[in-house]
């Protein structure tokens, strides 16, 4: 099982790091009509963000391939319990059970929020 879950990690690196090559849609640029301006703004943060998804799904994938390396996979990074297998089967990359999971992505939305939105 492990060479197959192995291979899938690689597939999804691979596609990953691709799209982490194109970041095109970032460019700035002030546009002289208002409107026109504040949708390249909407869309330059829609595509922070899905760069920003892809950057760390993109760290828990090569993590998960730590884990593999290390025959720890299937055991959470912060509590160390085991990540049930149903979850694992579900999300192959996953590193977190699910309860620690939402912790950390709840902490992700608070730093989220404090930070500074330039507009």
């Amino acid at each position: 099982m492990s060479h197959a879950v192995f291979d899938l990690l690689e597939l999804q690196r691979l596609r990953l790091t691709n799209e982490l090559r194109h970041r095109e849609d970032i460019s700035v640029e002030r546009l002289p009509d208002y409107v026109d301006d504040q949708v390249a703004s909407e869309n330059r943060e829609i595509s922070s963000q899905k760069l920003s998804n892809s950057s760390e799904e993109l760290k828990d994938t090569v993590r998960a391939q730590e884990k593999l390396r290390e025959n720890t996979y299937g055991q959470c990074d912060d509590c160390e319990g085991d990540i049930k297998p149903i979850r694992l089967k579900a999300n192959f990359a996953a590193i977190r059970c699910i309860p620690c999971q939402e912790i950390h992505e709840r902490r992700k939305q608070l730093l989220e929020d404090r930070r500074p939105r330039f507009y």
